[in-house]
């Protein structure tokens, strides 16, 4: 009886584990969007701005 009840803690606590592993593998991955994002909007700006100098040259 406390074999199995110890045996259900173990599976409860990798069950748990494994579910906390795959939010932060879904979070990195949001992460890598917004970073892509905002990497891409950065760069958007810098040659807005670099047109912008070279019509006023």
């Amino acid at each position: 009886n406390c074999d199995a009840f110890e045996q259900i803690l173990i599976q409860l606590h990798r069950r748990r584990i494994l579910a906390q592993t795959a939010v932060i593998q879904e979070e990195l991955k949001i992460s890598r969007l917004v970073f892509a994002l905002v990497k891409d909007r950065l760069i958007e700006q810098l040659e807005e701005t670099y047109e912008k100098r070279a019509k006023t040259l």
